[in-house]
């Protein structure tokens, strides 16, 4: 009886104890445990949470190209558009070939009403090899060549 009560409370001091709490103290934590952390906010559309902890990742590396662009991820599904292209422009500051980054800022360009913009990234997405941004160039870009 004694062992089917003090393992649980085992497993729920061992996930207190770690990382993958969002709630524990930072100081414990490492650049990739905030950055697994704000991955797992990201796909679980906390998104806020998301923001925090891939800003915890810039503190301790403010050269991350990849967490740039997940905060600036987060960023724009809370319709932040200006913040997540900063965020998608520091990306790809750090990594001028971050095809993704290109594709994301030509979106969140493209919702702001940048449409000159947007072209411009998705063009360059496609050039660094994002072949999906085909298909955006083709339905929004083609009368800018014209």
């Amino acid at each position: 009886m004694k062992k089917a009560i003090l393992l649980p409370i085992i497993a729920i001091a061992f996930l207190l104890s770690s990382c993958n709490n969002r709630y524990v103290a930072e100081e414990n934590c490492s650049e990739l445990d905030f950055f697994k952390n704000g991955y797992k906010a990201l796909v679980t559309k906390d998104y806020k949470q998301g923001i925090q902890n891939f800003t915890k990742v810039l503190e301790l590396n403010p050269e991350d190209p990849e967490a740039f662009a997940y905060r600036g991820l987060c960023k724009y599904y809370l319709e932040d558009y200006e913040g997540a292209i900063d965020d998608y422009t520091s990306a790809i500051g750090i990594q001028p070939n971050y095809a993704e980054a290109y594709d994301l800022r030509g979106i969140a360009k493209g919702e702001i009403g940048d449409k000159g913009g947007a072209c411009e990234d998705w063009k360059m997405a496609f050039q660094f090899g994002f072949n999906d941004a085909y298909n955006l160039i083709n339905e929004f870009c083609m009368e800018e060549d014209e």
